[in-house]
């Protein structure tokens, strides 16, 4: 699997040696509040198993995982992950340590990743959820011209009851015009 590098972050697959970071990004909780499938408590052992798997799923194409490191040290801040059928969630995934939030990262993050799902995986449209109660990742996904679709009511595993659950969704036309934009205004 390939890495990529943009102007702030680098994403690369995930190394063993990695676990360590991640369990110490996700211990307080914060992060799992706002996702649909971290877990909390979040130790060194599920961080393990987690990488573990990265491989087969690339290897088989279902999802291809990415550690998004921060420039230019490349210290781990987070995950973001694109699958090639969506699930329950949508295609897309991602969380960055609470440390991080509020700098782009997540952004630049997403942005690299909808290239490989229209060009890698050939997608006509990718998808992805946010909790509504967490404005900063249905923000993200909007400055990634993500369109909001739809809410759902789901289960929280952290929560009792439902939480509500935003769909968005891009269109491959729409990514397609955004980048041939963003490519003349980076030439001029």
């Amino acid at each position: 699997m390939l890495a990529i590098e943009t102007a702030h972050i680098a994403l690369r697959p995930f190394l063993p040696d990695d676990a360590p970071r991640i369990a110490a990004l996700l211990e307080n909780g914060a992060v799992a509040q706002t996702t649909a499938l971290i877990p909390h408590p979040y130790g060194l052992a599920d961080a393990e198993s987690w990488i573990a798997v990265h491989r087969e799923l690339a290897r088989t194409g279902d999802e291809y995982i990415f550690a998004i490191t921060k420039k230019p040290k490349k210290d781990v801040v987070g995950a973001i992950g694109v699958r090639g059928k969506p699930d329950r969630f949508g295609h897309i995934g991602y969380w960055v340590g609470e440390k991080y939030w509020g700098q782009g990262l997540a952004t630049e993050a997403l942005q690299s990743v909808v290239a490989i799902g229209f060009d890698w995986l050939h997608a006509d449209f990718l998808t992805a959820l946010a909790l509504h109660s967490n404005p900063a990742s249905c923000r993200v996904l909007e400055k990634s011209n993500f369109t909001p679709t739809g809410t759902t009511d789901m289960p929280h595993r952290d929560w009792p009851g439902k939480q509500r659950f935003v769909h968005y969704r891009l269109e491959r036309e729409t990514w397609e015009r955004a980048r041939t934009v963003a490519e003349r205004g980076e030439s001029q």
